[in-house]
């Protein structure tokens, strides 16, 4: 059977965000190939007409996943008035609504801890987009005239959100959330944090 042109690419790319999303949900080792090619209506088999293996898949996945989390957070950064770009970066990020679906959210906070124990070619990948992300945040700071370590500030919005997903009750989970963008908004300076 002859496809059209692009075909593979198309599917390529649907198993990619497929994979990005289960990974960040349930766990890069929870997720097996299988049940993730069932679940696109593909076969076990043709998972490999496209990658070497699930370590390649992940590495793409999760390089896809922080393309989706950069483009975002450049989004808030450009609609932001000046001044507050980096206020409106770190509520956008240290957030209930990230808490609530990392499957959406940024792969770091999703599965830090996951990634520490995985391939060194997964662990290169996601190092290159940590870096893109610290950058992002530091550029943020700059146009808002600010000097801000890039790492310490993803260190405590990652830090937040990762916490926030542990607690079973509420008011403790949302307790990370609003403490964290409180001590945040304490360390810019006044006009930046003026709503």
């Amino acid at each position: 059977m002859k496809y059209p042109s692009g075909h593979k690419e198309k599917i390529r790319e649907r198993i990619v965000k497929a994979a990005a999303r289960r990974f960040r949900k349930e766990g890069i080792e929870a997720v097996g190939i299988a049940a993730l090619m069932q679940a696109l209506g593909l076969t076990h088999g043709g998972f490999y007409a496209h990658f070497k293996s699930k370590d390649a898949l992940a590495a793409e996945a999760s390089s896809h996943a922080f393309d989706e989390t950069m483009a975002q957070l450049r989004d808030i950064i450009s609609a932001a008035p000046p001044g507050e770009r980096l206020r409106r970066l770190a509520a956008s990020y240290v957030s209930a609504y990230h808490r609530d679906h990392p499957e959406s959210g940024c792969l770091a906070a999703a599965l830090g801890d996951d990634i520490a124990r995985q391939s060194p070619q997964l662990r290169r990948a996601v190092t290159q987009k940590l870096d893109a992300l610290i950058a992002l945040i530091e550029e943020a700071a700059s146009a808002d005239g600010l000097a801000v370590s890039g790492h310490a500030f993803l260190a405590q919005m990652m830090g937040a959100v990762t916490l926030s997903r542990i607690p079973l009750d509420q008011e403790r989970r949302d307790r990370f959330i609003d403490d964290t963008l409180a001590a945040l908004a304490k360390s810019l300076p006044r006009s930046v944090t003026a709503a």
